[in-house]
């Protein structure tokens, strides 16, 4: 009777893990599937290390659990005083691991309609996470919000007040013209010199 109800416990142990994969194991076995693979895994796949997995995936785990669970019992060191109850132990404990993994899909159907709608909210989720990661496209700056307001026209029995009210624009004053360029002074006139008319007179023949 112990057990059975060992195996009932450790299958309970094995839907909950199952939940959790499906919850959170997905984004992290597709992280790793990624940086392992050289295909990324599709987007619309919710794969995780028990969801959506083989048979052999699933039996893998529950060796890996219980494997653990035998070593800790090897390192507390009662193993030995009471080897036949423990190995049981370790048995009923791969059996209910691997029935919760088979079994938590058709367990976790039967759920609530909350639990179908946070599954498919976590697919939708998972489905666009790569178009929200996609940067938005620039928006022009014409785009803008028209003003919610419309402009109001001006009122025609103020129009001609507002017209009459303006100054009359001054008229354009001529730019002023340069004043006229004055003449270089000519040189002064050459004066000759009276020793050279002398020298010519003397050294006439």
């Amino acid at each position: 009777m112990d057990l059975l109800l060992q195996i009932a416990l450790f299958l309970l142990l094995g839907v909950v893990l199952h939940s959790l994969d499906s919850f959170l194991g997905t984004a992290l076995y597709r992280g790793w599937y990624n940086m392992t693979h050289k295909d990324p895994l599709p987007a619309g796949e919710r794969r995780g290390f028990l969801q959506q997995q083989p048979l052999r995936v699933r039996l893998f785990w529950a060796l890996a659990l219980t494997g653990l669970a035998a070593i800790a019992v090897l390192i507390s060191g009662t193993f030995f005083q009471d080897t036949t109850r423990i190995l049981l132990n370790l048995l009923a404990m791969l059996v209910g691991l691997l029935a919760g993994f088979l079994l938590a899909p058709s367990i976790l159907a039967a759920f609530p309609a909350k639990w179908k709608k946070a599954s498919r909210y976590l697919e939708e989720t998972e489905r666009m996470s790569p178009q929200a990661n996609a940067a938005p496209p620039p928006k022009a700056a014409s785009a803008a919000a028209p003003s919610s307001a419309p402009a109001t026209a001006p009122s025609p029995a103020l129009a001609p007040a507002s017209v009459a009210s303006a100054p009359a624009p001054s008229p354009e004053k001529p730019a002023p013209t340069p004043p006229p360029e004055k003449p270089a002074p000519a040189p002064p006139p050459e004066i000759p010199d009276w020793r050279k008319g002398v020298d010519d007179f003397l050294n006439k023949p």
